[in-house]
């Protein structure tokens, strides 16, 4: 939907953040995350450390490599620069970067 300013301009609106999140989380659909492993990811996604992340879920940090593990194994990514391309690909094949083990 275009939008018009007031010097007649027409542009189309930027994306809020709530929409993106539910844009990200619709592309996580096909991965069956959990509800914390989904909260995770997007978190990783947005670039928060470690540390940010275990203050943000109040979780220990044994726990938190937990669910990278598994979110990693559940999107075929191989460390945290793959992520972004591996929900981009949801619908399509999951990502061919998949190696046989993950660092967390």
């Amino acid at each position: 939907m275009q939008k018009r300013t007031a010097n007649g301009r027409s542009f189309a609106p930027e994306t809020s953040a709530a929409e993106a999140e539910i844009r990200i989380r619709l592309q996580l659909e096909p991965f069956r995350l959990t509800r914390r492993e989904a909260e995770i990811t997007l978190l990783l996604l947005g670039g928060l450390q470690r540390k940010d992340i275990l203050e943000t879920c109040g979780i220990t940090n044994n726990t938190l490599k937990s669910h990278i593990r598994r979110i990693y194994r559940k999107l075929g990514a191989a460390r945290r620069d793959d992520l972004a391309g591996c929900v981009n690909a949801a619908g399509r094949a999951k990502c061919a970067t998949s190696r046989s083990s993950a660092s967390i």
